[in-house]
C-alpha cells in the first residue's frame, strides 16, 4: 500500500472556508467526518451541508466517534473495528490524503487524537499530522 497521509482538524471558532482552503492546499482526497452525530448548532458544520460543500470528498464514519460525547467521560469510540474498516475501504479506493473532521479545535482535547493513535498502529504506512 503506498503511503496514507492523515491529517486531523477541529472546526471549532472556524469557517467552512477555512476547511476547503486545507482541503485545496493539501490535496486532501477525502475529509471523514468523525463525528458521533453530524449535526451542529451551526448549520455550515451539519452532514448535510458538508456533502454539499465537498462532494464525494466527504464521508461520516460514525463508528468512530466518541460515544460518550453527550457524558464528558472519557473518549470511547463507538465501534473502533468498523470505522476502520470503513477507513480501511476509502485507502483501498485510493484516498491517499484524509483529513479527519471533529469538533474541538485541540486534537489533545478531542477523541481523534485516539483515533489518529488507532491508524498509526493498524496502517503501518500512515502518517499522521495535526492541523489542529
Amino acid at each position: 500500500m503506498d503511503d496514507v497521509l492523515i491529517y486531523t482538524w477541529g472546526y471549532q471558532g472556524r469557517t467552512v472556508e477555512a476547511l476547503v482552503e486545507i482541503v485545496e492546499r493539501e490535496g486532501i482526497d477525502v475529509v471523514v467526518d468523525v463525528r458521533g452525530n453530524p449535526y451542529s448548532r451551526r448549520p455550515e458544520w451539519r452532514k448535510e451541508a458538508l456533502e454539499e460543500t465537498l462532494g464525494g470528498g466527504y464521508r461520516w464514519i460514525g463508528w468512530l466517534g466518541n460515544a460518550n460525547y453527550r457524558d464528558g467521560g472519557e473518549p470511547r469510540l463507538r465501534d473502533a473495528r468498523r470505522g476502520m474498516q470503513e477507513l480501511d475501504r476509502l485507502i483501498v479506493k485510493g484516498a491517499r490524503s484524509i483529513l479527519l473532521l471533529c469538533y474541538e479545535r485541540d486534537w489533545r482535547d478531542c477523541h481523534r487524537g485516539m483515533v489518529a493513535d488507532m491508524v498509526r498502529r493498524q496502517i503501518p504506512d500512515a502518517r499522521v499530522q495535526h492541523l489542529g
